[in-house]
């Protein structure tokens, strides 16, 4: 796994926004991560609050606030909008926690 950013500063972003988990997945979370063409694949659960209140807002604003953090794009899925049960388990099962 690839090293992305200081723990903190990522810890403070996510409760800046809400977030109650935040997993990497994907490439970054393997040794598939390509540092000059990778991007980052992170899935997200809000806290109750943010859900309730202005969530696409939250989204849009935690994904734009990622991109700067880590210096590269970032595709940001919500753990909700996985609706196909086998693309949830792939996923799940490469989850590397980052927060909390």
């Amino acid at each position: 796994m690839q090293a992305l950013a200081p723990r903190e500063a990522l810890s403070d972003l996510c409760r800046r926004f809400g977030v109650e988990t935040l997993d990497l997945f994907g490439s970054a979370a393997t040794d598939r991560f390509d540092p000059l063409h990778s991007d980052v694949d992170l899935l997200v659960r809000f806290g109750p609050h943010a859900r309730e209140h202005r969530y696409a807002e939250a989204f849009l604003s935690f994904h734009a606030a990622l991109e700067s953090l880590l210096g590269r794009p970032v595709d940001l899925l919500s753990e909700a909008s996985i609706e196909n049960p086998h693309l949830r388990a792939a996923i799940m099962a490469e989850c590397v926690p980052l927060f909390p």
